[in-house]
C-alpha cells in the first residue's frame, strides 16, 4: 500500500482504486502532477480552479469529474 503521492512519483499516469471515507472504492485516473492544473478546454469537463499544498487533483472515472484528494491518501494500484 502506497500513498497517492508515492504512487504518482513512480507512475505519473495510473489508474488507481481509492478507498473513500465511506469505504467505497472508486476508480480514478490521475492526469496531473502536483503543480499542474488541467486545461478546462482540453479536458472538456469541470476542472479544479486552484491547488494547495498536500492536495492532488485526480479525475474520477465514476462521477466523471475532478476530485481533490489528500496526497497521503492510501490507494491500491488497480494493476496489482
Amino acid at each position: 500500500m502506497k500513498t497517492l503521492l508515492q504512487t504518482l512519483e513512480t507512475e505519473p499516469s495510473v489508474k488507481i482504486k481509492f478507498i473513500t471515507k465511506k469505504n467505497t472504492i472508486r476508480i480514478m485516473e490521475s492526469t496531473r502532477n502536483l503543480n499542474y492544473i488541467p486545461d478546462k478546454q482540453r479536458a472538456g469537463l469541470n476542472t479544479p480552479m486552484y491547488t494547495k499544498p498536500g492536495i492532488i487533483w485526480v479525475y474520477d472515472l465514476m462521477v466523471k469529474d475532478w476530485r481533490a484528494i489528500r496526497e497521503d491518501a492510501i490507494i491500491q494500484n488497480e494493476n496489482k
